[in-house]
């Protein structure tokens, strides 16, 4: 049942972790780019969060137990993982580490291929 309870993608914390990426980049600013990224995905992760919820929420009106506490505990695991960790925990923790967050040891960035998105 535990793993029934995580059923969110890790797209929205790859996209909140590049936007605030983005952010620093360009000002250097790790709070900054900490606030800006909030309020840029912000919004897509909550608005996915509560589509996620009712649906999960709705398994609740049936008539099978089993069903009801699998929609339940789905409902219980995207409002955390979409709440705590992604709009509190993980800015948190960047906020936190400041520039350390984006530290490549010189040896990796030899290694790994530079590609550029844009």
């Amino acid at each position: 049942m535990r793993y029934l309870s995580v059923p969110k993608k890790p797209v929205h914390n790859l996209d909140i972790s590049a936007r605030i990426r983005e952010g620093y980049l360009v000002h250097r600013d790790n709070a900054r780019a900490v606030e800006n990224g909030l309020r840029d995905t912000g919004s897509v992760i909550i608005a996915a969060a509560f589509i996620m919820i009712s649906v999960f929420a709705s398994f609740v009106f049936t008539d099978e137990i089993i069903i009801q506490s699998m929609g339940l505990a789905l409902a219980a695991g995207v409002f955390f993982d979409a709440f705590i960790v992604r709009l509190l925990i993980v800015p948190a923790s960047i906020n936190i580490f400041g520039k350390y967050n984006w530290y490549l040891p010189k040896w990796l960035d030899k290694i790994l291929p530079h590609l550029d998105i844009e």
